[in-house]
């Protein structure tokens, strides 16, 4: 009786009108020839119709619609069978639990029928008949006699009308009957315009994961719930996490197939072997081997993703990200040389220390941000040498934080403080100060690396003394000089930096207080008289330094009477030391 009714069911629902009964007629025709051979493909073309398609069209005259039906029912009866197949299963074994992701879950359900289309009962009675067709009694019948050949082909098609009338009914508890109607919560410009990136073919597939989203939330899913959660990195929600994935195997791993690095593996380690190089190609040019120099959007989705992304899935995505981010800083063009240093960065800012420790890859990262250190005027032009320093000093020591981080230890995380500190060390003599050297009179070169260069001294803490004798010159150098006062940004930088000196290394300070005294005094003296907002942010930034130092002398070494000395060989001075004394 429950299987009468169930056929009752399954039938009113795949055929509701005279027009889905004659396409049932012309589908059950055609099902003699589904097992036809599937012409071949002409690269650059469209793939050509099946050949029952041809055969409605050449010998029934079918209309363009009976055939887009026909050429739908071939494709997708493979895939509503699975689905059938899929929760007799679970129906005969309750217990048992899918391996990943659940086959018949909402959003599964829903995105295969908006896959489907309108015509997606049609296309499931053909399904159903080709089950009916390719069983196994359906062979026998020939040796059958005619009664048990009704009652044997009566109950198939009993039982396959039964696992299809469960899966409708699975269906319409789900509330998908109509589900190719659904309208998305973003549009394509909507949800370019929240990710910061350049509409472009990803748009498409991108909108399929958020109308998943949408399915396996339906009392929740809102627009701005969906803006928030794309908008907000802290949130970590379940669309972001979709997304993160959709884009890093479907839109950026291919882009980026050709530029696997050659010191690093498939699984996101160092290479620890002898590797031979990669053949040559004939063409080399960029829009053959670095198709995403041509579809810029990568980067901006790229960036979003970097933005958007928690630990726990940098652990899990880490083979895709490695690929994308050396590949653009190894790139030969400082603007995307500049690019890939931003998104090292960011990447190195949400990676655990342990995994930067397993996978061996802190070299790799100091081989590629350590050679932008030299791309320096007049070789490289000087607009765009400050964009790529002003990127490669944070990304370096982002490097040297991940190396060590003491809130984010744990028992796998060796102590790596030796290369972290020489890391730290070649970015100061090889970057800061080599650079200074070569490029003093660029003023806008000099600010990046004063402004980076308080930074370093500050992850090297005490390390830092080392420098001392090199850097309290160039330091007293860039406050004393008499022009200052026209760039007042440059000399607050130098003055930041000189705070940085003196907290860290205050136990040399009782020796190098002339040197400091120099170039706050000369400094003092130059911008005297001089009104803006900037040069009085300077003047309050020199009254602070001339504390550090005192605080960092002591009062066993005569500094107030220093001081008294030099307000008396300049009155100007006194403005400057009177805290001090």
């Amino acid at each position: 009786m429950l299987r009468t009714i169930l056929t009752h069911y399954a039938t009113a629902i795949l055929i509701q009108d005279a027009e889905e009964q004659y396409l049932a007629w012309v589908l059950s025709a055609l099902v003699p020839y589904r097992d036809a051979p599937i012409p071949p493909q002409i690269p650059g073309k469209k793939p050509p119709p099946p050949i029952p398609t041809n055969i409605a069209r050449e010998g029934f005259k079918a209309t363009n619609k009976v055939c887009d039906l026909v050429t739908a029912s071939i494709r997708s009866h493979q895939e509503i069978t699975g689905f059938v197949q899929s929760l007799a299963q679970q129906t005969r074994r309750p217990n048992r639990k899918p391996q990943g992701a659940d086959p018949l879950a909402r959003d599964e359900v829903g995105m295969a029928i908006r896959r489907w289309g309108p015509t997606w009962r049609s296309q499931a009675m053909f399904a159903l008949l080709v089950n009916v067709a390719d069983g196994p009694e359906a062979a026998q019948c020939e040796f059958l006699v005619l009664r048990t050949v009704y009652a044997l082909v009566a109950d198939v098609v009993l039982a396959h009308l039964s696992d299809f009338a469960s899966f409708l009914i699975h269906v319409r508890d789900l509330g998908l009957m109509d589900a190719y109607t659904l309208k998305p919560l973003l549009d394509g410009k909507r949800l370019a315009k929240e990710l910061s990136t350049k509409p472009g073919p990803w748009m498409k597939d991108a909108l399929e994961v958020v109308m998943a989203w949408q399915l396996r939330n339906p009392d929740t899913a809102t627009i701005e719930g969906a803006i928030e959660e794309m908008k907000n990195a802290k949130m970590h929600g379940e669309l972001t996490a979709s997304l993160i994935t959709h884009f890093l195997r479907l839109t950026i791993r291919p882009l980026f197939s050709k530029n696997q690095h050659s010191a690093v593996t498939a699984q996101g380690r160092k290479v620890t072997t002898n590797v031979l190089p990669k053949n040559l190609s004939m063409d080399q040019r960029d829009e053959v081997t670095k198709p995403w120099k041509k579809d810029e959007s990568a980067l901006d989705l790229l960036r979003w993703i970097l933005n958007s992304i928690d630990e726990k899935a940098v652990e899990q995505h880490w083979p895709l990200l490695l690929p994308p981010l050396l590949s653009i800083t190894d790139d030969t063009d400082t603007r995307f040389k500049t690019q890939g240093c931003h998104l090292i960065s960011l990447l190195l800012q949400h990676t655990p220390p342990s995994l930067l420790t397993r996978t061996g890859l802190s070299e790799v990262f100091e081989g590629a941000l350590l050679p932008c250190l030299g791309y320096l005027p007049t070789l490289t032009p000087a607009n765009e040498s400050i964009a790529l320093l002003s990127e490669a000093y944070p990304a370096l020591i982002s490097l040297s934080q991940t190396m060590q981080d003491p809130g984010r230890r744990d028992s796998t995380n060796e102590d790596q403080t030796p290369r972290r500190i020489k890391l730290l060390d070649t970015v100061v003599r090889k970057g800061v100060l080599s650079a200074y050297v070569n490029c003093s009179e660029n003023v806008d070169i000099v600010e990046v690396l004063l402004r980076n260069l308080g930074l370093l001294v500050n992850e090297l803490g005490v390390e830092s003394t080392k420098h001392i004798k090199h850097v309290l010159p160039m330091l007293s150098t860039v406050l004393s000089n008499p022009f200052g006062h026209a760039h007042p940004s440059s000399l607050l930088a130098a003055t930041n930096a000189l705070q940085s000196v003196i907290l860290n290394g205050w136990p040399r300070m009782a020796v190098n207080k002339g040197e400091v005294l120099r170039g706050i005094t000369l400094c003092w003296l130059h911008i005297h008289g001089e009104q803006s907002g900037e040069l009085e942010a300077v003047r309050k930034e020199l009254r602070k330094t001339v504390l550090m130092l005192k605080d960092a002398v002591g009062p066993d070494h005569g500094l107030h009477i220093d001081f008294r000395a030099l307000s008396d060989a300049d009155p100007r001075l006194a403005d400057l030391f009177e805290t001090g004394q």
